[in-house]
């Protein structure tokens, strides 16, 4: 299994945030097994 993690850091205002996908990669290309909602609300 592999992650991957990008991340959006913010130094005016001192955040941010870090996504982790958790997945694997077959013959076919990458299997996400996170299940969570990826809309970018701000």
């Amino acid at each position: 299994m592999i992650t991957v993690e990008p991340g959006l850091y913010y130094r005016k205002i001192g955040g941010g945030v870090r996504l982790e996908n958790l997945g694997v990669i077959t013959k076919d290309g990458f299997v996400c097994y996170t299940k969570y909602n990826r809309r970018l609300i701000v």
